[in-house]
């Protein structure tokens, strides 16, 4: 019959090496896993430029057709709403295909994984190791033995079937992100001959109040968008859903009132002008230059610096 000793070392020497691995740090020891992420990130850099180089030009045409209001015409107010419900719908399908692709390459590589442990920890007494706090962060831990991502990782670079998969996912083709624009009328301020860019003339006269109106907007609107991303029934979704267009109508009446009022005072300021020599005949561009602009002159730079010191403007917007 064998000591209590010798019996504990017999042991110790059949459950082998002690060795570790976490299933977040074993992917960047797979090369397949760091070239198809190299790949997928490419993909969706040039995604997210395509959404970049136009989502400014559609956030300036949604605010500018706020704040002409009835002063546009039906036909530019259906433009706008066209592009808003045509970006949306596009950026629905881009989120989509996003997060499918998401589930997919986790789900990939998670099943790889489990198919290649067992042989890759045979002979080691493995432990999965959950580094928590600031150690999971720089992807570090305090687990004891060998670490075995390496291990595992390289395992995983064998496997025909991930490298199928891997593939089959990397021919998929991706979305695109692209909304056209077109020319827009001038909207009428003392006539439409030529016209002040309607971006222009907010960041020069209008900033602090139109960014007032957008902030409370904004804000109101995040707890609404919590509900309906994370409502626990379809009830509470719901009553967001209508929260949220109650919330834009007062936007959108917000934001009419006072280009109304700007679009007055700028009239009246441009009719003195007349009197004295300035640009006759002028309207608001409201189109952005990126989706299309307007049609005429663009007096623009003639016309904002005599607003700007007009004193009389000044009073009658800031009463």
């Amino acid at each position: 019959m064998l000591a209590p000793a010798t019996v504990l070392l017999a042991s110790a020497a059949m459950a082998g090496e002690p060795g570790y691995y976490h299933s977040d740090f074993v992917g960047p020891h797979s090369q397949v896993f760091v070239d198809a992420s190299a790949q997928v990130a490419s993909n969706f850099d040039e995604l997210q430029g395509q959404m970049a180089a136009v989502s400014p030009h559609l956030v300036e045409l949604d605010l500018n057709a706020a704040l002409c209001g009835k002063r546009a015409s039906d036909d530019f107010e259906s433009y706008a709403a066209e592009l808003r419900v045509e970006s949306n719908g596009q950026t629905a399908r881009v989120q989509a295909f996003v997060d499918l692709l998401v589930d997919d390459f986790e789900s990939t590589f998670m099943a790889a994984m489990e198919r290649c442990l067992p042989a890759a920890i045979e002979g080691y007494d493995a432990v999965e190791c959950k580094a928590e706090g600031i150690h999971a962060l720089l992807g570090r831990n305090s687990c004891l033995g060998t670490e075995l991502n390496p291990i595992i990782g390289a395992a995983m670079d064998q496997d025909a079937e991930l490298q199928a998969a891997v593939d089959e996912i990397l021919e998929l083709s991706w979305p695109t992100f692209s909304v056209q624009g077109r020319a827009q009328p001038v909207v009428p301020i003392t006539g439409i001959g030529s016209y002040i860019v309607l971006d222009e003339l907010v960041r020069v006269l209008a900033a602090a109040p139109v960014g007032g109106i957008q902030a409370r907007f904004q804000s109101a609107l995040e707890e609404v968008e919590a509900d309906l991303e994370e409502g626990e029934t379809p009830g509470i979704r719901q009553q967001a859903l209508v929260r949220g267009q109650a919330l834009r109508e007062d936007y959108e009446h917000r934001l009419a009132t006072y280009g109304e009022r700007l679009f007055g005072a700028v009239q009246a300021s441009l009719l003195r002008r007349e009197k004295r020599g300035g640009p006759t005949a002028v309207g608001i561009c409201a189109n952005p230059a990126g989706l299309g602009g307007c049609p005429g002159t663009d007096v623009t730079a003639i016309a904002l610096p005599l607003l700007e010191s007009d004193k009389k403007l000044q009073r009658a917007l800031a009463d």
